[in-house]
């Protein structure tokens, strides 16, 4: 059997290193924010831009690989644009919106979008998005 390493196992091997190198800088900024009182939505001000690209690049991530493949195999390269005006439709969404999602997160005091999202509910509504 074959001991050495090639190109694709090195190429894992570098991206598993390079994600827990990132996962550890992000817990020690967290921490650091932390240590100096900044939480969470109701702390800071969300660049609408960086989250526009966030939100719509995270969404179509899981779009792609989950069903954009397959529709465009199976359907023809016109189902690929749904991807692209979905990314669109996050950017305008996330361009209109974030001063309104950070003056309800300060009023409510929340510090995720979930809990953003849970404010002012009761009952069963609250508990399936909690």
């Amino acid at each position: 059997m074959n001991s050495s390493v090639g190109l694709t196992e090195a190429i894992f091997i570098l991206t598993v290193l390079c994600t827990f190198a990132a996962s550890f800088l992000a817990l020690r900024h967290a921490r650091r924010e932390s240590r100096e009182g900044r939480d969470g939505l109701a702390g800071q001000k969300l660049n609408r831009w960086l989250v526009g690209l966030s939100a719509g690049t995270t969404a179509n991530s899981g779009f792609i690989v989950t069903a954009a493949v397959g529709l465009g195999y199976s359907f023809g390269l016109l189902w690929m644009l749904l991807p692209i005006s979905w990314l669109l439709g996050d950017l305008v969404f996330w361009y209109l919106f974030p001063a309104r999602i950070n003056r309800l997160g300060r009023e409510s005091k929340a510090t995720t979008l979930s809990e953003l999202l849970c404010a002012g509910l009761k009952g069963p509504s609250a508990t399936a998005l909690a």
